[in-house]
């Protein structure tokens, strides 16, 4: 990589960091997907059931 190119991508990525150190959440890396909400939910539901039934046991 010729050291301008370098230079460039070093810079954008600086910029890319003070964005989002300004706007926490509102990148799309930072926002789940609907994919993933489902799987969180699904884990969720999950390890709710396991606990009620080591209580019961």
């Amino acid at each position: 990589m010729s050291p301008r190119l370098y230079a460039t991508c070093a810079e954008l990525f600086q910029a890319d960091r003070e964005i989002a150190e300004r706007t926490p959440g509102l990148r799309a890396e930072d926002r789940t997907t609907d994919v993933e909400e489902e799987e969180l939910e699904e884990r969720s539901t999950a390890a709710r059931r396991e606990y009620r039934e080591r209580q019961e046991e």
